[in-house]
């Protein structure tokens, strides 16, 4: 469960504060904050807490962007040896460029790509963290809004 205070003062600024609730992690609260600046039709600065983006529109089909997403270490349960359910972090952070086009009202495509950063994985009642390289990543995505 999200929680977020929105204020939007003008048709320019979006200011976001809010918690998230996720009660299967270790830190089952996390601050949610930030701020999204639309300049004009053609800019889009979302400087928000965990996906944080600037996106430039040319034209009403296509969007270029950049992303980053932040590390939020995703946690599963796991057997390991004759540990029954214990929890398993994985955690990463990406930042990457895309393209999206916008085929007509109700349907999109996009390519993005970039570096992935900062990967391990650590059992949480275990004081062992195994770093992985860093490596890339490539998605292609079709969004279809009925």
């Amino acid at each position: 469960a999200t929680t977020f205070l929105i204020y939007k003062p003008d048709d320019k600024w979006v200011f976001i504060a809010g918690l998230a609730f996720l009660p299967d992690y270790k830190d089952q609260f996390f601050p949610a904050a930030g701020f999204v600046y639309k300049p004009n039709e053609k800019w889009i600065f979302n400087i928000t807490t965990d996906d944080p983006s600037i996106a430039y529109s040319p034209n009403e089909k296509l969007t270029i962007f950049t992303q980053m997403e932040l590390p939020l270490g995703a946690e599963y349960e796991v057997t390991r040896g004759d540990l029954e359910n214990t929890v398993l972090i994985y955690n990463d952070m990406r930042l990457g460029c895309g393209i999206n086009y916008k085929i007509n009202k109700f349907m999109s495509v996009s390519v993005s790509g970039g570096g992935v950063f900062d990967r391990y994985i650590k059992y949480r009642k275990v004081d062992e963290k195994i770093s992985m390289e860093n490596g890339g990543f490539a998605k292609f995505s079709v969004d279809i809004e009925i």
